[in-house]
């Protein structure tokens, strides 16, 4: 993909272990119910079908056509 853009998009947070914290709709983020520690924000572009995308699973498990 270039230039990081898809047919299809979403925000994904995430701990500092990619585990994968939220799928929010749109900015603003509400990071209240986070716990501590650091949450990384993405904005995910991608082609065709994606695995993994959902809360719990890791963005590092990804697979697919996609950029983060």
């Amino acid at each position: 993909m270039e230039g990081g853009s898809g047919k299809n998009s979403a925000w994904v947070i995430t701990n500092d272990a990619l585990n994968i914290l939220a799928l929010p709709p749109a900015p603003p983020f509400d990071l209240e119910g986070a716990g501590a520690g650091t949450c990384l924000v993405w904005y995910l572009g991608y082609k065709g079908d994606l695995s993994s995308v959902e809360v719990g699973a890791n963005a590092g498990d990804l697979e697919g056509c996609f950029a983060l």
